[in-house]
């Protein structure tokens, strides 16, 4: 089995395998660790997470370590999650999050077999990964039409891979705040549900982040996204986005942890510091 893969096991639900590389141990049996040992957690960057990997896996990327020390990767050869969505109130965490998912992709993949289109809304946070790599297909600021034009190219890709042509490398679509898209032509919207729905049974994945008052706004397109990614918000700002109970994300801590579905339970993971 493969470390820490997603996979869907009903809606909205992610769950870690192990490989030989961790114990098979269940969740109430795992080893204890020491106070020190779980602190260094919360202030490593997605590197240094990523050392603690012997192999890490080809197309994939990691979000976060666990308190146990297992890491939470998204395996894009898996298209069961589908489309990933990072919720929760402002300072949470969800450019942090996105990021450290973005740096670990160019980190662990050539861009032979990732690449990623960016839709920031905040420029000037995402400026490192303008055209910094191989790997930079698009980036286009929110608030620029060519944002939309990114959004019809990936549709035309994605849909030349449905009628036959080769897949190529994943492309992972980020948007750092979905909002714009209320104002976009109908086209792109239209293009972008439909990627929601197909995309990533075609290499293209949308990784988008919202802050929860507005994904409470937007239910219609927050119904597409099985996969959710919850932060630190009000419990009573959750109850319709997280589909199940038990996430208590007013506990989360803000700018440091986030929560996911895992089968039946909640799972709790720590993001890297920016770096």
């Amino acid at each position: 089995m493969n470390a820490s893969k997603f996979f869907q096991a009903g809606i909205d639900a992610i769950a870690r395998t192990r490989s030989d590389a961790y114990p098979q141990a269940a969740v109430d049996e795992r080893a204890p660790r020491q106070a020190s040992e779980r602190s260094a957690r919360h202030g490593m960057t997605i590197e240094q997470m990523m050392a603690h990997i012997p192999h890490f896996p080809a197309e994939t990327a990691m979000l976060g370590m666990c308190e146990d020390g297992l890491p939470v990767l998204f395996d894009l050869t898996d298209p069961r999650p589908g489309p990933l969505l990072l919720t929760g109130d402002s300072g949470s965490g969800k450019t942090t999050l996105m990021q450290g998912l973005l740096r670990s992709l160019i980190a662990a993949n050539s861009p032979y077999e990732v690449k990623y289109a960016l839709i920031p809304s905040k420029p000037d946070e995402w400026a490192a990964y303008e055209n910094s790599t191989g790997h930079c297909m698009a980036f286009q600021p929110s608030y620029e039409t060519a944002a939309g034009d990114t959004i019809l190219r990936l549709a035309e890709i994605a849909d030349q891979r449905r009628v036959g042509k080769e897949m190529g490398a994943s492309i992972v679509l980020l948007v750092d705040d979905l909002r714009f898209i209320a104002r976009a032509d109908f086209d792109v919207r239209l293009n972008f549900e439909w990627l929601l729905k197909c995309g990533p049974e075609l290499g293209v994945w949308p990784v988008v982040s919202l802050p929860a008052v507005a994904a409470r706004e937007m239910s219609r397109l927050v119904s597409y996204f099985r996969t959710r990614l919850i932060g630190h918000m009000p419990e009573e700002n959750s109850t319709r986005l997280t589909l199940f109970d038990g996430c208590n994300p007013e506990k989360l801590r803000p700018g440091k942890q986030f929560a996911v579905r895992v089968e039946d339970a909640w799972l709790r993971f720590y993001l890297p510091v920016r770096g």
